[in-house]
C-alpha cells in the first residue's frame, strides 16, 4: 500500500479493508506501516467496531439510518425533555418510527424550522417522578427489519414551596350533586385529552396568553383551608376581571365551558398531543371545533370555579402529563432559534438539584 496516499483515501482503504472481513491482526499490521502507532490503534478500534464518533447513531454498514439527539440528558420533574430523530439517508427506506417512554407511544412531529427529513419527540416528566435514570425506547424498520434502540434519561428531583389558599368550603368538600358532576367532567376532559390531531398545528413560537406576574407557580403543593388537597399542574398569572386573554399559539378549541373546579374553561388543541388551558374565565369566546389564531382573544380573564380572587390559571399538557408552561414555552420557542451553524438548537434553563 502507498504510504503518501491521503488520510481520507486511507481511512477509506481501512473500511473497505474491515467490511471484506480481514482478521484484526492483518488490519493491525497494514495500519502500522502508514500511521503513528498510537493513531493506528484509534483507527483500528473504530474501524473494526464500526463504532460511532461523537453522536447517536442507529443503522447499519451502509451508513446510520437515523441520528438521534436527547436535549438535555438529565430533566427535572415538570420539565420537557426534546427527542431529536434525523433521517440521514431519506433515499434509504426507514419506515414505522416509533418512540415510548413509560410505556406511551409518543407522538412525532416534523420539525418546526429543519424540515420533514427531521422529527420531534417531546417527553413530559411526571410530577411525580422518583430521581434515577429512566428508559426511551425507538424503534423502526428499514430493509433489515425490526431495529430498536434505548436512549438513557436522568431525572432529577425538585423542590416546590407550599402555599395556604382560602377558598369557598363547598369547593374543597364537594356535595355529593357536585362528586357527580365532577365524575362526569372529569370523563369530558379525559376524552378531550385522548383525542388529539396528530398533525403539528403551530409553525411559530408560543406566547404567554396575558401580560401579568406570576402568582404560582408550576408544582406549587397547594393548602386549601388548610387541607392539602393538590399541587399546582399549571401556573398563575395575575389578571383582573376582564383582561383578555389569548391563545399561546395556533389550535382547535376542544372544550369551552364551565366546569366545577376549574370555571369557565378553554383547552386547545395544538396537535400531537400537545394542549393549553386557560381557567377560571368571566367570559368565553369560542366554541369546541374552531380553529383559533396565535394571539386571539380567546376570552376574559375572571374568578370562577375554585378561586381565592381573580387570575388566569394556564395549564400545559404534554402526552397527558401536566408539565410546566414556562418550561415548555422556553423549550418549544427554542426549536425556532438558530446557531452559528444555521441549524435550530434546543436550549434548556437550569435545573434544580435536590
Amino acid at each position: 500500500m502507498n504510504r503518501k496516499k491521503g488520510g481520507i483515501f486511507v481511512v477509506h482503504e481501512l473500511y473497505l479493508s474491515a467490511s471484506q472481513n480481514l482478521n484484526f491482526c492483518r488490519l493491525w499490521a497494514v495500519v502500522r506501516k502508514i500511521v503513528p502507532p498510537v493513531l493506528a490503534g484509534f483507527l483500528v478500534i473504530v474501524v473494526w467496531g464500526k463504532l460511532p464518533i461523537f453522536a447517536a447513531t442507529a443503522g447499519n454498514e451502509e451508513g446510520p439510518a437515523l441520528g438521534l439527539r436527547l436535549i438535555p440528558e438529565a430533566a427535572a420533574v415538570g420539565d420537557v425533555a426534546v427527542m431529536e430523530i434525523t433521517i440521514r439517508h431519506p433515499e434509504q427506506p426507514v419506515s414505522d418510527i416509533q418512540l415510548r417512554f413509560h410505556d406511551t407511544l409518543i407522538p412525532l412531529f416534523e420539525h418546526p424550522r429543519k424540515g420533514h427529513d427531521v422529527l420531534i419527540g417531546l417527553i413530559a416528566i411526571p410530577y411525580h417522578s422518583k430521581p434515577g435514570t429512566e428508559t426511551i425506547g425507538l424503534g423502526w424498520r428499514d430493509r433489515k427489519g425490526h431495529r430498536e434502540l434505548s436512549v438513557s434519561l436522568k431525572i432529577l428531583s425538585r423542590r416546590f414551596k407550599s402555599e395556604k389558599l382560602h377558598v369557598t368550603p363547598s369547593r374543597v368538600t364537594p356535595a355529593p350533586k357536585d362528586v357527580e358532576r365532577i365524575k362526569r367532567e372529569g370523563e369530558e376532559v379525559r376524552a378531550v385529552y385522548a383525542a388529539s390531531r396528530p398533525q403539528r398545528l403551530w409553525n411559530e413560537p408560543f406566547q404567554r396568553p396575558v401580560n401579568g406576574l406570576v402568582t404560582s407557580p408550576y408544582g406549587t403543593r397547594r393548602l386549601l383551608n388548610g387541607k392539602l388537597k393538590s399541587y399546582h399542574g399549571g401556573v398563575d398569572f395575575r389578571a383582573a376581571t376582564g383582561t383578555p386573554i389569548c391563545a399561546a399559539n395556533t389550535g382547535i378549541v376542544g372544550l369551552a365551558k364551565n366546569l366545577f373546579y376549574s370555571g369557565n374553561i378553554v383547552i386547545l388543541d395544538h396537535g400531537s398531543s400537545l394542549f393549553t388551558t386557560y381557567a377560571h374565565l368571566s367570559r368565553i369566546d369560542v366554541t369546541p371545533g374552531r380553529l383559533v389564531e396565535k394571539g386571539q382573544v380567546i376570552g376574559l380573564a375572571g374568578a370562577t370555579g375554585r378561586v381565592s380572587g381573580p387570575h388566569l390559571h394556564w395549564g400545559v399538557k404534554v402526552n397527558r402529563v401536566n408539565v410546566n408552561p414556562l418550561h415548555m414555552l422556553q423549550t418549544l420557542n427554542s426549536l425556532f432559534a438558530m446557531d452559528s451553524t444555521g441549524t435550530a438548537e434546543v436550549s434548556q434553563p437550569p435545573l434544580v438539584r435536590k
